[in-house]
């Protein structure tokens, strides 16, 4: 049989296309490993929602503010948040994994919520942006982004510098509501400065990051039509 086989010959051909068939098996295990990461990334998390503040803001939008969710991916909160401007939903979802110290306490006062939300008090807010000796470092760069978020008023260059930071650090998809997070508001301190290039360029940069393919898995697609609506509003202003 070793002999058979040593002498069989394959066509060219044949070797190309057992070749190509091995390519695209190996391209589909990737693609398959990348979406089963993906799904675990946003397993039984918990989400806390930032709205933003000006009269263009919802009634729903303000109810969720700094409410925490319970979902098991991000876009099921983004749905449940229910936003009602016809611009595209502004609020920032910021990810609280099982790590948080204070992350057991908030599941259970969402369960029994029975609105499946949990409005923050001063206490969770606290635990949650001085808690964190054990975090991974992705609950880090949550708890930073949502100190920047908190600050915008107060410090808005410490702000945006974080803000640029986020967005600089490689894509994961631990790290995709932290990002959106970040284009999303970077976007709104520099449309308010009246930098609307620069923030033209954060939106395009935003919707570049994130392919067709994954956007309403990483991202509520709420706030990603949301960030699509400012990016064609910064294109009119710019225009003018």
């Amino acid at each position: 049989m070793t002999d058979l086989l040593s002498t069989l010959i394959i066509p060219e051909e044949v070797r190309s296309y057992l070749a190509v068939l091995g390519l695209l098996l190996c391209w589909k295990l990737h693609a398959y490993a990348m979406e089963v990461r993906r799904r675990r990334a946003f397993t039984s998390r918990l989400y806390i929602c930032l709205s933003e503040n000006d009269p263009e803001t919802c009634t729903r939008c303000r109810m969720a503010h700094l409410c925490v969710y319970s979902g098991r991916m991000p876009r099921e909160v983004g749905l449940r948040i229910r936003c009602s401007n016809r611009l595209g939903c502004r609020c920032a979802l910021i990810p609280i994994s099982r790590q948080w110290p204070v992350a057991k306490r908030l599941r259970r006062q969402v369960k029994r919520g029975k609105s499946g939300a949990h409005q923050l008090s001063d206490q969770d807010l606290h635990a949650l942006l001085d808690g964190g000796e054990s975090l991974s470092n992705h609950d880090r760069l949550a708890q930073t982004v949502l100190r920047a978020m908190l600050a915008e008023e107060t410090n808005p260059e410490a702000a945006i510098q974080t803000y640029r930071q986020t967005i600089a650090q490689a894509p994961e998809a631990s790290l995709a509501l932290q990002q959106a997070a970040a284009y999303m508001r970077l976007a709104r301190i520099l449309e308010r400065s009246g930098d609307f290039q620069d923030a033209l360029q954060v939106t395009r940069a935003c919707v570049k990051a994130f392919s067709e393919k994954e956007r309403y898995l990483l991202l509520p697609k709420p706030q990603y039509n949301g960030m699509l609506a400012r990016q064609s509003r910064l294109v009119r202003q710019f225009l003018r």
